[in-house]
């Protein structure tokens, strides 16, 4: 009997043997061993970088890395965004330069959950900002005052990738913003641009605004509720009525003072 059975088990095991590969249960397996295993270990944070995660300890923020993008080298600036995957509201400001792999760094990490940005007073320039608001789904607040280098091709970079959820921006004491960039804004420069009319909050205090300038909000930002032209010069009685009457009456505030 033990005979026949290691007999039927051989010619069991022979079958086997003469049955081609099954792929997809060696993957399989394979997948389970895997899962299996123990994960590695993770190398705890540098001295210097475990040191401004102590100085900010949020997960969805408000989280100011200003600081950090000033003290830490480009290595351990995306050591430290790569710890802020669920960063709701991030403040970047007074920074000459960010290097496009720390931009990257950011973007692959919380671009997707921002729904507030603050890189004031900084050299942010049309390049950094594509890397950073490429994957822009959900950014509702953008504040950009005071950045010399923010122009009409960032403004088309805000409109496309912002355009449908931005709903406050910021553009105060910067000094292109005279007619260019609010035409991008407006969607009026080229054929079929993307526009940001969902905006019902507009700070463009203290910028060389000229009348086309103005009315070329109109034109767009027909949710605006909130608008500041403080310290705006050029603007004058005519384009100010053009651009009230082409608001649907929803504007609650205008600073001219």
């Amino acid at each position: 009997m033990d005979y026949s059975s290691s007999k039927n088990q051989l010619a069991r095991d022979e079958f086997k043997l003469a049955q081609p590969p099954n792929y997809g249960e060696m993957q399989y397996h394979r997948f389970e061993m895997l899962n299996k295993a123990p994960p590695p270990d993770e190398k705890p944070p540098k001295p210097k970088v475990l040191k401004h995660l102590q100085l900010q300890p949020t997960i969805t923020g408000p989280m100011d890395a200003s600081l950090a993008v000033k003290e830490l080298t480009e290595e351990e600036q995306c050591e430290f965004f790569a710890h802020y995957s669920r960063l709701k509201i991030l403040k970047i400001t007074n920074w000459d330069n960010i290097t496009d792999n720390v931009m990257r760094c950011i973007s692959f990490t919380m671009s997707e959950q921002l729904e507030e940005i603050d890189l004031s007073y900084s050299n942010i320039a049309a390049t950094q900002l594509e890397i950073i608001a490429c994957r822009f789904h959900k950014l509702q607040i953008v504040r950009l005052t005071c950045c010399p280098k923010l122009g009409g091709a960032c403004m088309n970079i805000l409109a496309r990738f912002a355009g449908t959820t931005c709903v406050e921006l910021h553009v105060n004491k910067c000094q292109q913003f005279a007619t260019e960039p609010l035409l991008w804004l407006a969607g009026n420069s080229g054929f079929q641009q993307p526009k940001m009319a969902k905006i019902h909050s507009l700070d463009l205090s203290d910028c060389p605004l000229d009348p086309d300038g103005l009315i070329n909000v109109g034109t767009c930002c027909k949710n605006l509720q909130f608008l500041n032209l403080q310290e705006c010069t050029k603007i004058n009685d005519k384009s100010l009525i053009i651009f009230l009457t082409s608001l649907n009456k929803k504007l609650k505030l205008l600073n001219l003072v």
